[in-house]
């Protein structure tokens, strides 16, 4: 999610202080009861990684700055890969003395999920990166339980199963085409039935307009009730308007609309 969960209240301050030169953040604040800020980045990072595509909110140029839009819910296989590299992105800016800055919207969640990856590699439990992030960030951060399972679990194993589910996951079932889309259950067409020996009479029938073009089909007749008797070898001429059989013709009659 990009906005703001309904319940859920907004940081007191734009990013906060995780371990030395990590940093948590969001990019909306609360300045004073009832009033939100924007959370705009200028040069006080070395590195900022941005969960969400949200433009005007920083960095200043020359801050290096990745972004990988996630959402706030179940992610597959890429979008874990992603997290576990910008995971490992801000450890190795740590170990060369620069300051990180991990937001997302409000920096609780998503940006929770990376900065308690990147303490994990650096020696933490995940237990105790989730409650380092909450004592430090937020109590609502990480509120999402999807994330904190990710984490317990491990990223890189759960990265692995999602990528396998993916696999094999049968393939979605092809559209069905118009013509061979099955009438509903009790609208089946009831098919007329011709005397023994003689062939069915196309009958020329409109059909819905599709396009502002009106199609016009050959089908064999259709009826509710059954045709009055035939003489052997003789054929059934349709009476307008519709298609039903009302009059014996001879053989070499012409069914109407030929």
């Amino acid at each position: 999610m990009r906005g703001g969960e309904a319940g859920v209240p907004a940081p007191d301050s734009p990013w906060n202080e995780i371990v030395p030169g990590l940093w948590m953040g969001g990019h909306q604040y609360r300045r004073s009861p009832g009033q939100l800020a924007s959370a705009v980045v200028g040069d006080e990072f070395d590195l900022v990684q941005t969960l969400l595509r949200l433009p005007g909110h920083g960095p200043a140029a020359g801050v290096e700055h990745q972004v990988w839009p996630i959402p706030d819910g179940p992610l597959d296989g890429t979008q874990l890969a992603g997290v576990i590299r910008l995971a490992e992105a801000a450890c190795a800016a740590l170990d060369r003395g620069r300051r990180v800055l991990v937001r997302c919207y409000h920096g609780y969640n998503r940006s929770g999920l990376v900065v308690a990856h990147a303490l994990v590699r650096r020696g933490r439990s995940p237990e105790e990166a989730i409650r380092l992030i909450r004592a430090r960030r937020s109590p609502w951060a990480l509120h999402n339980e999807l994330f904190v399972e990710y984490l317990r679990t491990g990223l890189p194993t759960v990265r692995l199963l999602e990528e396998l589910a993916e696999l094999v996951s049968p393939p979605p079932p092809p559209p069905a085409s118009r013509r061979s889309r099955s009438p509903p259950a009790g609208r089946a067409r009831a098919r007329h039935r011709e005397p023994a020996g003689t062939a069915p009479v196309p009958v020329r029938k409109r059909d819905v307009r599709l396009n502002k073009v009106v199609r016009v089909i050959d089908e064999p007749r259709t009826a509710g009730v059954p045709c009055p008797p035939v003489a052997a070898g003789a054929r059934c001429v349709p009476s307008p308007p519709g298609p039903w059989c009302s009059r014996p013709a001879p053989a070499a009659a012409t069914p109407a609309g030929r």
